[in-house]
């Protein structure tokens, strides 16, 4: 809508404003942070109907979308271009644009220090920048994952004497990169308002951009809520992790004991087993919640004994890798092995705590001389520089003395590894479907 200042605007209240903006998509939206989970936002936004300016500070990334290229797997080009033609959407490094938004989104990376200690440095640095720069009245939604109690501390900012006029809501984003099933808009949204006021502003923004909103008791219930689930998953898979353990001392395959007991129709959740976790979320925001409950004097032993097993996985399949080449001591020395894949997910070029690094880190400790490939990228920032990426050719695969699959991208030809491979440890099971008596799973 256009800005007025608030003194000039007519006898309504800033609510009542918001929402006749968000209504008409009269309202300009910003998104602030504009990485895997911004600009996604962004895109749905805009193609909602809505002017949408996204922010960030990385001035190279923002080149590319004025050229209208994604550097996003899940935002095709085509989209960008076709917004920016009609006018819909366009990308800056100024925050000088945060003026003219209605309502503010903020998308920006959070994580976590050496410590384990949550590290909100990128997102308190964008509030800020907010803060400074919104006129009111303004909606405000924070999407960064945050540890419980964060986000009303910070909005404390915003406050202004008198009646509301800058509404804070907090939706955690749950996207889920390369999940053609569940995007953005069929994924439900976790919605907790600083007040009535805000939680009713946010759950119209959503609703206007096609997204179904599921409305909480308060702000800490959506970001407990984020924090859980992802805990959730960080839980289970330490516990698949370590029946992957279990079973291989057993000499029985833990894949056959998971679809085994997939069959029971009630009570079970599968997860599957693997070299370690990886990405921006489960190996970060668990410890968000850890923060929380030491600080409240109720520590978490569940997630610090999860971390334990799970940080093991990259050893455990470096002593597995030493069995399989007649190395039962662990020395690697004279070995080689070729790793395929490095990001942390599959058909992702994302490499964020991707498992893959420190198995090579370990490989290499042991004595191994390690290659790596991996279609997606061509650098990888904190591969070990004692490891070369690598095509795949036959001649690589068949000089390998284990070739060790850590992320099964599609595009990868498993028939010629299996042909060519002396051996094969599988780490994700992607081979199963070949049967074939070198390929044996973790």
């Amino acid at each position: 809508m256009a800005r007025t200042d608030v003194a000039d605007a007519p006898a309504t209240t800033g609510r009542d404003q918001l929402l006749d903006a968000l209504d008409t998509r009269q309202a300009h939206i910003a998104v602030v942070g504009l990485g895997f989970a911004g600009l996604p936002q962004a895109v749905v936004i805009a193609q909602a109907g809505f002017t949408v300016i996204g922010i960030d500070t990385d001035g190279e990334r923002m080149a590319q979308l004025d050229r209208g290229e994604s550097y996003i797997t899940d935002v095709p080009s085509s989209q960008v271009q076709h917004l920016r033609s009609e006018g819909r959407f366009r990308a800056t490094t100024e925050p000088t644009a945060l003026a003219q938004a209605d309502c503010i989104v903020i998308c920006v990376p959070t994580g976590i220090g050496a410590d384990r200690r949550p590290a909100l440095d990128s997102l308190e640095q964008a509030l800020g920048t907010v803060a400074s720069a919104l006129r009111p009245p303004s909606l405000v939604i924070i999407e960064s994952s945050v540890p419980p109690a964060t986000t009303r501390r910070l909005a404390r900012q915003f406050r202004l004497d008198g009646e509301e006029q800058v509404f804070v809501a907090h939706a955690p984003e749950r996207i889920d990169p390369g999940n053609s099933r569940f995007g953005l808009r069929e994924t439900p949204r976790v919605v907790g308002g600083e007040t009535s006021a805000s939680l009713d502003l946010a759950m119209r923004f959503y609703a206007q951009c096609g997204i179904e909103t599921v409305p909480v008791a308060s702000i800490e219930v959506a970001e407990l809520t984020k924090v859980f689930e992802n805990t959730f998953r960080f839980v289970n898979i330490s516990l698949v992790n370590e029946l992957a353990q279990i079973a291989e001392g057993l000499n029985v395959s833990a894949w056959d004991v998971l679809e085994a007991a997939s069959t029971k129709p009630y009570g079970f959740m599968p997860h599957a087993p693997g070299p370690g976790i990886g990405g921006s979320c489960i190996p970060v925001i668990p410890f968000f919640l850890a923060d929380v409950a030491e600080r409240l004097g109720t520590p978490s032993r569940l997630i610090a004994a999860a971390e334990q097993v799970n940080r093991f996985m990259p050893k455990y399949v470096t002593q597995r890798a030493a069995a399989l080449v007649g190395r039962r001591d662990g020395d690697l020395a004279g070995s080689h092995m070729l790793v395929l894949g490095v990001t942390y997910k599959p058909d992702q070029a994302d490499c964020r705590h991707s498992p893959a690094l420190p198995l090579v880190d370990q490989l290499i400790a042991a004595g191994a001389t390690v290659r790596v490939h991996d279609p997606l990228v061509t650098e990888v920032a904190g591969l070990n520089t004692q490891a070369g990426l690598t095509p795949l050719t036959p001649d690589v695969v068949a000089t390998a003395d284990l070739v060790v699959v850590v992320t099964p991208h599609r595009s990868l030809d498993y028939q010629m590894v299996v042909e060519r491979a002396r051996c094969v440890l599988d780490t994700r099971n992607a081979l199963s479907d070949l049967a074939a008596p070198n390929v044996v799973p973790l």
